[in-house]
């Protein structure tokens, strides 16, 4: 019997198993993507005959590995999935508060509109949400209207920063990021997100007031989140794409 373990993220391993001993014995390992083993060539070229003897065990059971499962399932392998938290979706998430009303845990924004399938696929299916509510990164937005502003900030003293300092500080960095996305300034940007804050900012810094380092510290730890990064040295402005987010609540695709 032939036994194959799919890695989403990583390798497919297929190996001869010989009694109740050696499972990967005179084991092969090739890379796989998305949507299977279609780069894992013991199994893509496995007759139908042969794929009923094969069972494939898939490890994890976010996107990836719900979709290769579903493929190999397809073409008539014996599939089983393990998934080591008590859940499946991996980082698609949906929970429901009190009064039913759904909260997005993750995998819900779209970076990037132009040459992006799922941007035009959740397009097609009228599941981004109406430009009232898009997503406050959007640049469609006004630039008064920053909705991280509207949030409370609060030292680890516990002392509430004040409100007009933290739009003050929002409405600059939001007009730094708007800089960004100028093409005729491209030509004299630094080399990453993160430098071109810095030095706006250091720009300013004769009229800050005494908490606004901390707040603009915190929006761009912000940002981190937003861009996928863990420092906005790392970050080019093409990092910089339009961005909308999926309706809350959407169950099927």
């Amino acid at each position: 019997m032939w036994c194959g373990f799919v890695f989403p993220h990583g390798f497919c391993k297929v190996g001869r198993r010989f009694g109740n001993h050696s499972w990967l014995a005179q084991r092969r390992s090739a890379r796989v993507n998305y949507h299977g083993a279609e780069r894992c060539n013991l199994l893509v070229h496995m007759t139908g005959e042969d794929r009923t003897k094969v069972k494939v065990l898939v490890v994890g059971a976010g996107l990836a590995g719900v979709t290769a499962a579903n493929e190999l399932h397809a073409d008539g392998y014996d599939v089983t999935i393990i998934e080591a938290s008590e859940r499946f979706g991996g980082r698609i998430w949906t929970e429901r508060d009190a009064s039913g009303r759904a909260v997005e845990l993750g995998a819900t924004w779209l970076h990037g509109k132009t040459g992006n399938p799922l941007f035009e696929c959740a397009e097609k299916l009228g599941i981004l949400p109406p430009a009232d509510e898009r997503d406050p990164e959007d640049e469609d937005r006004n630039d008064d209207d920053d909705y991280w502003g509207l949030l409370k900030y609060v030292r680890s003293d516990g002392t509430l920063l004040q409100p007009d300092d933290v739009r003050r500080v929002m409405k600059l960095f939001r007009s730094f990021l708007n800089e960004l996305k100028d093409d005729r300034a491209k030509s004299s940007l630094p080399s990453s997100v993160g430098q071109y804050l810095d030095q706006r900012w250091q720009e300013t810094a004769s009229s800050i007031g005494p908490h606004d380092e901390l707040i603009f510290q915190a929006r761009k730890e912000l940002e981190c989140g937003i861009s996928g990064c863990n420092d906005l040295n790392e970050v080019s402005e093409m990092a910089l794409k339009p961005r909308r987010f999926i309706s809350a609540g959407c169950e099927e695709i």
